[in-house]
């Protein structure tokens, strides 16, 4: 969850969690040039965040499971994932995608389901990269398609450590 979109929607924050969902920490603001402009600021935005994420769902929470935005692929951002690990955060990142950030343009969710079965193809575990942000819309729309595809190749969906 973004920082600035949970102070936004605190209630469906809530209810994600309410509801047993994970909540991943994915920086305060996601403004690229503040973030990765070191190490540091990139610590300070997941705190901000986690901030946030406590006094909406309770100081006790401890939600230490990061997505950076991007991303964390790279020996650019090696020092980023050590300060984050360093900060007692960790961190994952997709092995599989809709295609739905590939584009600025919407692309319709037989595509996007499309897309997703061509990154399945011979893994063995999936962490899917989707996007609920607005002008992502079909993607919402290709959620249970893409839910009913998973479980007929035999996935099932399990909370990622940190994430409750």
């Amino acid at each position: 969850t973004i920082g600035t979109s949970a102070e936004h929607h605190p209630e469906t924050v809530k209810r994600t969690y309410e509801e047993g969902h994970g909540v991943g920490n994915h920086t305060y603001s996601h403004v690229f040039k503040n973030i990765y402009a070191s190490p540091e600021d990139f610590v300070d935005e997941l705190l901000q965040n986690e901030k946030v994420l406590q006094s909406i769902l309770g100081e006790d929470k401890t939600l230490r499971l990061v997505r950076f935005p991007g991303g964390s692929f790279g020996k650019k951002l090696e020092p980023f994932r050590q300060a984050v690990n360093e900060a007692g955060f960790g961190y994952i990142d997709w092995n599989s995608l809709t295609g739905d950030a590939e584009s600025v343009k919407s692309k319709s969710p037989r595509k996007l389901l499309a897309r997703l079965e061509e990154t399945v193809t011979g893994q063995s575990g999936l962490v899917v990269l989707m996007h609920d942000s607005p002008g992502k819309e079909t993607t919402v729309e290709a959620l249970p398609e893409v839910i009913s595809f998973l479980r007929e190749q035999g996935y099932r969906f399990e909370l990622l450590p940190g994430s409750r």
